[in-house]
């Protein structure tokens, strides 16, 4: 069973017009404004430990959210992001049409549902102020959906979740404190919720409590 399969048909049918970028009306969410050149060389000079104007696996892998959008934005699949690549990974989803996206999850630990689960998706370093933070409850079974920040929802679909693309890092938290903090204050986690959304099922974030 799809995770949507349970949702409301008021609730798919306007997330899929805002997918879809609708021309008109207080609920649509505009794509975000992003230079998707600077925002890329932002993040080369950023992680670009050696100072050879790429990013290297290794460099790569000191940002969580390039490393999920890796499979995506390395266009010539040699494990290595060059400038134009995170540039042409940005630009596919900032000068779409797609504004907010249907974005479900889930949250496990060492293979459990993390009942009231808390996700926050913060900003990646060099997209700060050109993309809005998205957030998640998970229920009981540690199911959700990721979306904006109540105050930043349009006024007619104050209760949609309704999640932005872009790069972020990602923090998970719940009441019971059993959460690592590798997966939080010192999270290892990152999404691009672009890529993420290409998944009818959202995403899983099967956590463990022990290092590996």
């Amino acid at each position: 069973m799809r995770f949507y399969d349970n949702l409301p048909c008021g609730l798919i049918l306007a997330l899929a017009a805002l997918h879809l970028g609708c021309s008109s009306g207080p609920g649509r969410i505009a794509p975000p404004s992003v230079n998707a050149g600077e925002a890329a060389a932002s993040a080369v000079e950023e992680f670009d430990a050696n100072g050879d104007g790429l990013l290297q696996r290794e460099e790569v892998r000191a940002s969580p959210a390039l490393v999920h959008a890796l499979g995506v934005y390395d266009a010539d699949h040699n494990g290595e992001l060059t400038v134009e690549e995170v540039q042409a990974g940005i630009n596919h989803w900032a000068a779409s049409r797609t504004g907010a996206m249907m974005l479900p999850f889930r949250v496990s630990l060492d293979g459990r549902p993390v009942a009231d689960a808390e996700v926050k998706l913060i900003p990646v370093s060099f997209l700060e102020g050109s993309i809005l933070p998205n957030v998640g409850k998970a229920d009981q079974n540690g199911a959700g959906m990721l979306g904006l920040a109540p105050e930043d929802r349009p006024s007619n679909a104050p209760s949609t979740p309704l999640a932005t693309p872009g790069l972020y890092r990602v923090e998970i938290t719940d009441p019971s404190g059993k959460v690592p903090s590798q997966y939080n204050t010192e999270s290892t986690l990152g999404i691009e919720t672009f890529v993420a959304s290409r998944n009818p099922a959202g995403i899983h974030w099967d956590l463990q409590s022990k290092k590996k």
